[in-house]
């Protein structure tokens, strides 16, 4: 097993806040504490066997279950294995208990930031005490329609010292159109004029391979093999067809953490599933002309942020 192992554990899929592009599935609650003791034995079981792992933590807000985040980190501690962590959050549930926690494991954080609120930035202020760090980003995302207050959240940023901003359409969205298409391009470009932050990234619809083997922990203990664009949570997204959600929920699925040894279950990754999967679901976004041009405008913006950096 000396093939780095990426576990995307869902802590919860509830949520405290209601943004309007976001499908996830709120009623499935809270992940069980038998399935996090149970990940974290399998771990321990084959400590010194593994090539390094990576945690990362998702919801929903993965924050309303900081307990269980909180066990995961100190069970872990004295681990061989090399183990690093990451949290995908929307901020507003960011504490002095989570700040300690960030610090002393070295947790890479991503705060989701709509264009349709930037409150949060304003309203908790924990976030400046890790906005500068290397392993703090903010992953901007740009709605369709909802994109007038570019230039104050851009100011915002700029105030509590962001160095690390990822611009990413929201592609979970059929309401795209040659009008807001435009209007995306325009608000692009005023952001990273405004911007002063040393790294902006840019977000496209890309499919392929990481050198990890990347599983999925959902609440109730089952595991799936997915990739880095989480084509198993994807399923719920409305720009995809309904045949292709159902194929993907069945052929990503490899076991139980509950009923199963963890060898027995990551023994099961097969790439050419994921690599037909994805093959499909590249031949369905291709279908959609306005991905083909929001990803026309993201290298645009890519090459000129190079361009301007050397």
């Amino acid at each position: 097993m000396d093939r780095p192992l990426l576990f995307e554990i869902v802590i919860t899929n509830g949520c405290n806040k209601r943004c309007p592009y976001c499908d996830i599935n709120f009623e499935r609650g809270f992940i069980k504490n038998e399935v996090v003791d149970n990940f974290i034995k399998s771990i321990r079981n084959y400590d010194g066997e593994l090539g390094g792992i990576h945690i990362n933590f998702f919801g929903g807000e993965p924050l309303l279950g900081k307990q269980h985040i909180d066990h995961v980190l100190k069970s872990l501690e004295e681990i061989k294995t090399k183990i690093t962590y990451s949290l995908v959050t929307n901020g507003w549930l960011i504490d002095d208990f989570i700040i300690e926690r960030i610090y002393k494991y070295d947790i890479k954080v991503d705060i989701s930031i709509d264009t349709i609120n930037n409150d949060v930035l304003k309203e908790n202020k924990h976030i400046k005490e890790i906005a500068s760090r290397e392993k703090t980003s903010v992953n901007y995302i740009f709605v369709p329609g909802q994109m007038s207050n570019i230039e104050e959240t851009a100011a915002v940023m700029n105030g509590i010292g962001f160095e690390n901003i990822n611009i990413i359409p929201v592609y979970t969205t059929m309401s795209w159109n040659n009008e807001n298409i435009k209007i995306l391009a325009k608000k692009i470009n005023q952001f990273i004029k405004i911007s002063k932050s040393k790294n902006i990234g840019y977000f496209k619809y890309d499919r392929g391979f990481s050198r990890e083997r990347q599983f999925i922990l959902d609440v109730g203990g089952e595991i799936y093999q997915d990739v880095d664009s989480d084509i198993r949570l994807q399923k719920q997204y409305n720009i995809i067809p309904e045949f292709l959600k159902k194929k993907v929920e069945n052929e990503m699925y490899l076991g139980n953490i509950n009923y199963q040894n963890l060898n027995e279950i990551i023994c099961g990754y097969d790439e050419s599933v994921i690599y037909n999967l994805l093959k499909e679901f590249e031949l369905e976004i291709g279908k959609q002309k306005e991905y083909k041009k929001i990803d026309k405008i993201i290298d645009y913006f890519s090459i000129m942020t190079k361009a301007k950096d050397r």
